[in-house]
């Protein structure tokens, strides 16, 4: 079940970059928060693994966009 609490990211292809790692980085500091009141459990563990996700997006998302290459 998807959390209620989430961001929605649908219009993520549409952010600038510094947008992007912005709202990325307000999200990641909300979990954070709630997470140090947290006690050990089910629900943290999922604040964990989004936080996790969250770092990969937050990564890519200042690296930018790959460039595919055709093998020649």
């Amino acid at each position: 079940m998807p959390d209620s609490n989430a961001s929605d990211w649908s219009d993520l292809d549409l952010l600038t970059v510094s947008e992007a790692v912005g709202r990325l980085d307000a999200e990641i500091a909300d979990l954070r928060g709630r997470l140090g009141v947290m006690a050990e459990g089910v629900e943290r563990e999922a604040v964990e693994k989004r936080l996790q996700l969250l770092g990969r997006a937050r990564e890519n998302a200042v690296a930018g966009p790959k460039i595919r290459r055709r093998p020649t």
